[in-house]
């Protein structure tokens, strides 16, 4: 049997938008904050990651930090610049992390990416990335939050299901859970889990897809998934509102063992891509973390 390299194609972004982004985002000094690169050796391969620390927190106890898994063939460096998690974690003073994979993909658990069948540990890298931003500020291991996207997303629901209790919630943007993940995942705890998918995604679809070791179970099959393992009880809320500039089916579990929620957001007419500035997808995870400072 031949394995691809990569799990599924990685969306590019033309030149002229990455120079765009690169032109128009705050760097972390305008922030206010500071940007640092780190290595470390992790199971014999050195790993990388950039941390953005806002200036607000550079010498505070027990800060909150959230890992940003990117999507396939993309760099932890590209996916702060494709995001505004910066911008976010300096409005709610929190520091992210931005690791890059070891190749194109993070081993997500399907034994159907190169990864997995080398046997990287990006679990257990994750967890080390907690230890290594502890050298550099004092982390709030309570609130140690997880977002990905795209193949990030898909690794970020294999991750869960391997984590236990080290994070505190969990956002997945444009991915769902893999088939062979959901066969296998046992989580020893209920998941705090935010998903958000496009209506009209033509790489992950938001009604999953039948490919073998690759296959996905559909958006609204993974919250369900997620919706057993905190033993929320009774129906989803459901409504149609506003997400920033975007319209979006929300469905909402909020009664879960342990106070975890699971909500799914469907942005309607939206593809496979991180969100534009104008959604505000930062502002809504980083209210649904608990993290966001005009919720309080």
């Amino acid at each position: 049997m031949t394995f691809s390299a990569k799990r599924l194609p990685f969306i590019t972004i033309p030149v002229a938008v990455v120079m765009l982004l690169l032109l128009s985002s705050c760097d972390a000094t305008s922030l206010g904050g500071q940007t640092q690169t780190l290595r470390f050796d992790h199971n014999g391969t050195t790993r990388s990651f950039e941390v953005f620390i806002p200036g607000s927190v550079t010498d505070s106890p027990n800060v909150p930090l959230v890992i940003a898994f990117h999507g396939a063939g993309g760099s932890g460096s590209l996916f702060r610049e494709q995001t505004r998690l910066d911008e976010q974690a300096n409005e709610d003073d929190f520091a992210v992390a931005y690791p890059t994979a070891t190749g194109a993909n993070w081993a997500e658990g399907c034994n159907c990416v190169r990864p997995d069948l080398d046997g990287v540990d990006d679990v257990g890298f994750a967890a080390a990335i907690i230890d290594e931003v502890e050298k550099v500020m004092e982390v709030d291991r309570r609130n140690v939050y997880v977002v990905g996207y795209s193949q990030g997303a898909v690794f970020l629901h294999h991750l869960a299901c391997e984590s236990g209790d080290t994070f505190a919630g969990f956002a997945s943007v444009a991915g769902m859970m893999s088939v062979p993940v959901s066969e296998s995942c046992s989580r020893t705890a209920p998941a705090h889990m935010m998903m958000v998918n496009g209506s009209d995604d033509t790489v992950l679809p938001f009604d999953g897809q039948d490919a073998g070791s690759q296959s996905l179970l559909s958006a609204v099959d993974t919250m369900l998934r997620w919706r057993d393992e905190a033993a929320c009880v009774g129906g989803a809320v459901r409504t149609t509102e506003r997400v920033g500039s975007a319209r979006a089916d929300v469905r909402r579990y909020g009664t879960c063992e342990n106070g975890a929620q699971v909500h799914l957001y469907e942005l309607l007419d939206h593809g496979h891509e991180w969100p534009a500035p104008d959604v505000a997808i930062e502002a809504e995870i980083s209210s649904f973390f608990g993290l966001r400072r005009d919720d309080f």
